[in-house]
């Protein structure tokens, strides 16, 4: 087989990740039957490279004598980037106020200090 069909059973293995195959943590189809949806019933280095693709992008994650689980999902944020986002949104905030706090400001009594 050709590299390009490698790469196109990854990009198809990606989307039925993205439309929500598998749940992040679940384990994928099995060897075999990943080779018979895609047709390539005594190709298993074609799909073991393809699976490689997604494991080097961080999607898939082998466990030896257990499967191929999903790690995540493209995309999706899970609840704990959420947190971590509002909780640097909040620094950043806090951070904002403090400068505008070092910031001189205009004498309130209307005097202006450059002239004596």
């Amino acid at each position: 087989m050709s590299e390009h069909r490698y790469q196109a059973i990854a990009g198809d293995i990606r989307r039925r990740i993205i439309e929500g195959e598998w749940e992040e943590g679940q384990k994928i189809s099995s060897l075999s039957q990943l080779m018979d949806d895609y047709g390539v019933p005594s190709n298993h280095n074609l799909i073991r490279h393809a699976q490689g693709v997604l494991i080097d992008e961080g999607l898939l994650r082998p466990e030896q004598g257990s499967g191929v689980f999903l790690v995540r999902i493209p995309g999706k944020r899970t609840a704990r980037q959420a947190e971590a986002r509002e909780a640097i949104r909040q620094a950043m905030d806090l951070l904002k106020r403090a400068e505008s706090l070092l910031d001189p400001e205009e004498p309130d009594d209307g005097e202006d200090l450059g002239r004596e």
